[in-house]
Formats: structure tokens, sequence, C-alpha cells
């Protein structure tokens, strides 16, 4: 992905009410096998509901038992 369809795909984001998501990164997507991320290429910008977790690993629950979650905008590669 250039940086320009990177830029335009965001901003089209931004327009349609997500200017105050965060961008998060899929780290999974990127990982080359060889225990690096040395040549890794954004394939696509989507954007996901996010489930939030504590500092032990579970999904964040709220008063009224509803799972804590954001939408965000995901930069992911090419698995």
């Amino acid at each position: 992905m250039t940086v320009n369809a990177l830029i335009q795909r965001l901003n089209s984001i931004r327009d349609s009410g997500g200017g105050r998501m965060l961008v998060v990164v899929d780290k999974d997507s990127l990982w080359d096998g060889n225990g690096t991320f040395d040549n890794c290429e954004i394939h696509s910008v989507e954007t996901h509901l996010i489930y939030m977790v504590d500092g032990d690993g579970g999904v964040i629950v709220n008063k009224d038992g509803s799972q804590r979650c954001r939408t965000s905008a995901v930069l992911s590669g090419n698995k």
C-alpha cells in the first residue's frame, strides 16, 4: 500500500465519523515467520470492533455485565 492510498483510506474513515478512533496494528499479520518484522507491508486498513482487556488478559466487563469494546482502525499485513 502506498502512502497516498493509506492517507486516502484513513481520510475516508475520518470523514465517515471515525476521527477519534485509535489506529492499531495487527502485528500477527506482519510477522514474517523468521522472528522479525523485516520487509512487512500494510495491505489493508479496516475498522474492527476491538474488545478491551485488563491486566490479566481477560475482557473487561462493565457494571451492567456487557463487555467493554471500541471500534478501531486496524492496519494489517498480508496474512
